[in-house]
């Protein structure tokens, strides 16, 4: 454990450390004195297992100067085409309800009715 933190040679005596590679390699040692990784301490801790991580857009871009892939302008399009058809229903039934349902109830008069 511990050596994805900082490479050791294991033969060199402790006492001739690099003076830069000396915080890494104590915190790489204190890990591997607890015995403990990541996935060691989710399972005693009672967490589930992390989950994969995200993979990359490896999508070309719609531009090389614009930092867009095409995967991103497609799903831009499908969200911003599903948000006007929510704005579409809901101005129709605002629209119902202003002239139809509002004067039916008694809420209020139509100025031209």
């Amino acid at each position: 454990m511990g050596a994805w933190l900082a490479w050791r040679d294991p033969q060199a005596p402790t006492n001739q450390r690099d003076p830069g590679q000396g915080a890494r390699i104590s915190l790489a040692k204190t890990i591997d004195d607890q015995g403990m990784g990541e996935a060691k301490r989710r399972s005693d801790q009672g967490l589930a297992p992390r989950g994969p991580r995200p993979t990359k857009d490896n999508s070309p871009r719609i531009l090389p100067w614009l930092p867009l892939t095409r995967n991103q302008g497609e799903r831009f399009v499908s969200i911003t085409t599903r948000s006007a058809w929510i704005g579409i229903g809901a101005l129709a039934v605002f629209w119902v309800t202003v002239r139809f349902i509002g004067p039916a109830a008694g809420w209020w008069a139509l100025a031209d009715g």
